[in-house]
């Protein structure tokens, strides 16, 4: 079936409501960038949030036979995660109204696209509020 950003946001729900293993550990953030390159997934832009924060790990995952790239983050509200997959995955053009703020089995959640890669940040807990996201 086509991807879909709503399919995106169900399938990091499945990730977080489960074990998360994570395969590199390290509290900055372009370690963990660089770790991710060489498992063949392309760099990607990250909110300021993930500069500045303290990164605890990544993880590549597989998504219907697609790469996707984890990154954990502790922030001011607690542990958030960030979903990474290239846009070319989706079967045409995103509909805006998937876009934004939405809960996803009780999970704050925030989508996005940019440069050609699909985003899905997402809150550890539920009921957790997402911090601010200046993207």
């Amino acid at each position: 079936y086509p991807a879909s950003m709503n399919g995106f946001r169900d399938f990091s729900a499945n990730v977080i409501d489960g074990t998360i293993q994570l395969q590199h550990m390290s509290a900055e953030f372009g370690n963990l960038q660089q770790w991710l390159d060489t498992q063949g997934v392309n760099t990607f832009d990250a909110p300021a949030l993930f500069t500045e924060g303290s990164t605890i790990g990544c993880q590549v995952l597989d998504w219907d036979g697609h790469k996707v790239s984890l990154i954990c983050l502790n922030t001011t509200t607690g542990v958030v995660h960030m979903f990474v997959t290239d846009l070319n995955f989706f079967e045409g053009r995103i509909d805006e109204t998937v876009l934004g703020k939405k809960v996803v089995r009780g999970h704050e959640s925030h989508a996005w696209v940019r440069n050609k890669k699909a985003y899905v940040f997402i809150a550890d807990q539920r009921g957790q509020t997402l911090p601010n996201l200046s993207i």
